[in-house]
């Protein structure tokens, strides 16, 4: 009986201006289900979801979601020297408008991927959108 089972849905936006690889081009890892990828065009990266800051590291950073799912924005590139000069802290709060950091190093040798690293129940979706 499905009357009062909920559907969670959340709206991720893209935390960087760039080109987007679909989700089917993306191998899945461990514990993470990757979502997007964006080639940046530029260097300020937003938050893609409303939620709370958890983790940080130069390359990579945890957003607990507003129902308690987890997303990771990690930096991938071939350029040592690149990272994000974040603009946040842990246990601080986010929305689509906040800045998250700026990229240092090469964009061109750098993409941003964004990962579900663990799902709350069966009925969460995670919608992906272009803003």
């Amino acid at each position: 009986m499905g009357l009062f089972r909920r559907q969670y849905q959340i709206r991720l936006h893209q935390p960087v201006t760039g080109s987007a690889s679909t989700i089917q081009s993306l191998p899945s890892v461990a514990h993470q289900t990757p979502l997007m990828r964006i080639q940046p065009n530029d260097r300020i990266i937003s938050a893609p979801l409303d939620g709370e800051i958890v983790a940080l590291s130069p390359r990579h950073l945890t957003i607990t979601a507003l129902n308690g799912q987890q997303f990771v924005l990690q930096i991938e590139t071939t350029d040592y020297h690149a990272m994000v000069d974040w603009q946040v802290r842990i246990g601080d709060s986010v929305s689509p408008l906040t800045i998250l950091g700026l990229l240092e190093g090469s964009l061109t040798a750098t993409s941003l991927v964004v990962s579900r690293v663990h799902a709350v129940s069966q009925m969460t979706k995670a919608v992906v959108t272009n803003s």
